[in-house]
């Protein structure tokens, strides 16, 4: 039995699913399952499936965790940290430490846990995993950031020294765990940043959080026109 998230899931043929799922051990694969099944996102299963295959199909699931209910912001930021898998996570790549990052940091949000450091550390964690993460402690050049400095920061390159912009204590003061509330919106603004180059299409949740929810978890899902390759 593996465990597994739910990231996605479309009508398939007549009588299927075509699910996007997150496992530990697989790292994001495509499953088909029977349409029985009733797939909710932000639970966590465990199931079976069919090896050597494509599309594998989904032999046996139960849920082994989910929340209830959730707040309408915790879950805006569920939704939003699984649409950033859906985006970026390649296929069949096991990324165990971002698996279980994932699975904590829904759990904690969905317990009324603040969510903002978990959404900044999911972002942090989701770009170094593929490899496009930065220092907040050396610029572009891998210098050390300069406290009596200012820098700007620029997607895909670093902090870059900067006539204006954010200060480097502010950089060294966030690194090294400060929880004032502006360096968390400067962090949100540099993590979001450096997220936006890779993402192929605007994000639903990032909405979400700003309007009533009418909806819940399980009542998302995809239509059978259109497959996200990848907030």
């Amino acid at each position: 039995m593996t465990l597994f998230w739910l990231l996605k899931a479309q009508p398939w043929r007549e009588q299927e699913w075509l699910l996007d799922v997150f496992s530990r051990s697989h790292g994001r694969l495509q499953l088909t399952a029977g349409v029985r099944m009733q797939p909710d996102l932000l639970v966590q299963y465990q199931g079976e499936w069919q090896p050597d295959s494509d599309w594998p199909r989904l032999l046996l699931q139960q849920p082994l965790w989910q929340a209830s209910p959730w707040s309408d912001d915790g879950l805006a930021c569920g939704l939003y940290l699984t649409e950033l898998l859906v985006q970026l996570l390649p296929d069949r790549d096991p990324q165990s430490v971002l698996f279980d990052l994932y699975s904590e940091a829904l759990k904690a949000i969905a317990d009324g846990s603040l969510a903002v450091p978990w959404l900044r550390l999911f972002e942090q964690t989701l770009l170094q995993s593929l490899g496009y993460g930065f220092s907040w402690h050396l610029d572009h050049q891998r210098c050390p950031i300069n406290p009596k400095r200012h820098y700007q920061f620029y997607p895909q390159s670093g902090w870059q020294l900067s006539e204006s912009g954010v200060a480097g204590q502010w950089l060294l003061d966030y690194a090294h765990g400060s929880h004032r509330p502006e360096l968390w919106q400067m962090a949100r603004q540099t993590l979001q940043s450096a997220l936006m180059p890779y993402l192929q299409r605007p994000l639903v949740s990032q909405s979400l959080r700003r309007q009533p929810a009418t909806f819940t978890a399980g009542e998302i899902h995809e239509e059978p026109s259109s497959r996200p390759v990848g907030r």
